[in-house]
């Protein structure tokens, strides 16, 4: 993370965020913490999400295109 969590402007919410989107919150290092983070990523629940948002992108795009 960038910042310590209660630093007054802390940006680390941003990192929560796109790791919870993706499912990937436990690659969060954390000093002292657990290992998990050291699990390999699960491509097959990571890539439907990421696809889809490809798609909406596109549409979005299209759609702004040609109206």
């Amino acid at each position: 993370m960038k910042n310590d969590d209660k630093m007054v402007g802390s940006q680390n919410s941003r990192m929560y965020d796109i790791l919870s989107r993706y499912g990937l919150l436990y690659k969060n290092y954390t000093p002292g913490g657990s290992d998990e983070w050291k699990c390999p990523v699960d491509y097959s629940k990571v890539t439907p999400i990421i696809e889809a948002e490809i798609r909406d992108s596109l549409d979005f795009l299209r759609f702004e295109i040609e109206n």
